[in-house]
């Protein structure tokens, strides 16, 4: 498969840095604004146990810079620098394109990802939503927006093959309502609309999550398919 221009863009191994001995209590904010000092940061990143946003940091990290010439002046000045009484290590990025394992959506019920792996789903199930048959290039904005409609959405998260940020869209997803109410209207009124020339699939999460934990997470719903 050929890499997106953003997947192509977070290999480029010049403009991107390593950290590592980062406090555990470290949040990426706080590290993107320790970094900027030597340049702009496009993207910043600290690695969890788990793979989610909010697992235990593993104390590592890394930063894409806008130019390989900022990398490497954070190498030269942040190198040993402090952060939280500890001193880090930043070190050019040589190694393989970044991997932060499966998403992790917390604690009620697995649903299915990339290669076997099973997603988790954070918050209450009746306030989330199923979304399927979304067009591939879909941007989670722009599904944001269109459920907006149903009421006030509070997150949202389009699965992709591999669980990353960057790999190819699944074409499904899951929204968070801030209540049951909210959410069964979206399946109410949204289901069937158009988005991109596609006719998107709404309905409640949980029989979703129910099926493809039973048959081991593998997630191959009919939406997934369709080209």
């Amino acid at each position: 498969m050929t890499e997106s221009p953003a997947e192509a863009k977070v290999l480029e191994e010049p403009s991107m840095v390593y950290v590592g001995n980062l406090p555990w209590s470290l949040k990426w904010q706080d590290l993107k604004e320790h970094m900027k000092s030597a340049g702009e940061v496009e993207f910043c990143k600290i690695m969890t146990q788990d793979g989610s946003d909010w697992g235990r940091s593993r104390g590592v990290g890394y930063v894409r810079y806008a130019t390989e010439d900022a990398a490497k002046q954070a190498v030269a000045s942040l190198n040993q620098s402090e952060v939280g009484e500890r001193k880090i290590t930043v070190d050019l990025w040589t190694g393989a394109k970044p991997r932060t394992g499966p998403s992790m959506w917390g604690g009620w019920g697995g649903w299915g990802g990339g290669g076997g792996r099973t997603t988790k789903v954070h918050g209450e199930q009746a306030h989330m939503v199923y979304v399927g048959n979304l067009p591939y290039k879909l941007q989670f904005k722009e599904l944001k927006e269109h459920m907006a409609s149903a009421g006030t959405v509070e997150f949202v998260k389009i699965l992709t093959q591999d669980g990353t940020e960057w790999s190819r869209s699944k074409g499904i997803a899951c929204v968070r309502y801030a209540s049951a109410e909210e959410a069964e209207k979206a399946v109410a009124t949204l289901a069937g609309t158009a988005l991109m020339e596609r006719d998107i699939t709404v309905d409640n999460l949980a029989p979703k999550v129910d099926k493809w934990t039973s048959r081991g997470g593998k997630g191959d719903s009919k939406e997934e398919s369709k080209g």
